[in-house]
């Protein structure tokens, strides 16, 4: 693969009903390099057994952990949760963990709610990067990173944090296209999927797009990992078709 920076991976929570054994399989059968192991079946927060077995599973197939894909929402769940979350991702050798913004998108949140989430996520960036860890939120409706601007808002006001990316389903091209050109440099992962409104659809259908959108990722010259996450019908047979798409599309930057 040319080095465009740009890392094919996979989201472990797309195969919830797969043991992590499994997912490792697959991944190295797909060719995919990295793994984004989530924090609710695979590695429960606070499991540091099950976190180092899935390490050493990820480490002997030539992969590695992409990120911690934890289900801490900053500002609501317990404060004492994160420091379970953080033991996991250390014996995971995770470099990042996700964790979410709240559970209330920006124009239903309070502003007391909102700053209690800002405070949140400093407080789990300072804790996080005493293990050499990096805090990244999750792009997603029902959070307040349901707007760029209020992602961007988050992101000023915590050095260090930075956010993942995913296109928000049903937007237009040129607008994902912007919000990946303005979180430059504050980038965590980029979750990989093509959806028509509540419908998963093969990979490749979304082909033209997914192209313009690794353009733009190339382009700002930073390693990133690429995730594909929301495999139509959670089908292993699905993702041994989308991966050599996703191959197929890196392998084709800068032609």
């Amino acid at each position: 693969m040319k080095n465009c920076g740009l890392v094919p991976g996979l989201v472990s929570v797309s195969f919830r009903q797969l043991p992590a054994e499994e997912i490792v399989r697959l991944c190295a059968e797909c060719g995919l390099e990295a793994v984004e192991w989530g924090g609710d079946i695979h590695v429960p927060h606070g499991d540091c057994a099950t976190a180092e077995k899935v390490s050493g599973l990820t480490e002997a197939a030539g992969l590695r952990t992409a990120a911690y894909g934890s289900y801490y929402r900053c500002g609501v769940s317990a404060p004492e949760e994160f420091a379970r979350v953080v033991a996991c991702a250390r014996v995971l050798q995770a470099p990042l963990i996700r964790v979410w913004a709240g559970d209330k998108g920006s124009m239903e949140c309070a502003p007391r709610q909102r700053l209690a989430v800002a405070a949140d996520l400093k407080r789990c960036v300072e804790l996080a990067g005493e293990s050499g860890i990096r805090v990244g939120m999750e792009f997603h409706c029902g959070t307040l990173t349901d707007s760029l601007e209020s992602c961007l808002e988050l992101l000023d006001g915590c050095p260090g944090l930075c956010s993942g990316w995913q296109p928000s389903v049903g937007r237009e091209p040129e607008l994902c296209r912007e919000e990946i050109r303005r979180l430059d440099g504050r980038l965590s992962t980029v979750h990989a999927f093509q959806w028509r409104q509540a419908e998963r659809l093969p990979f490749a259908d979304g082909i033209p797009v997914w192209r313009s959108y690794l353009e733009t990722l190339a382009g700002q010259g930073r390693p990133l990992d690429i995730l594909m996450e929301f495999v139509r019908n959670d089908s292993p047979e699905q993702l041994r078709a989308d991966a050599p798409v996703l191959l197929r599309l890196l392998e084709g930057l800068g032609d």
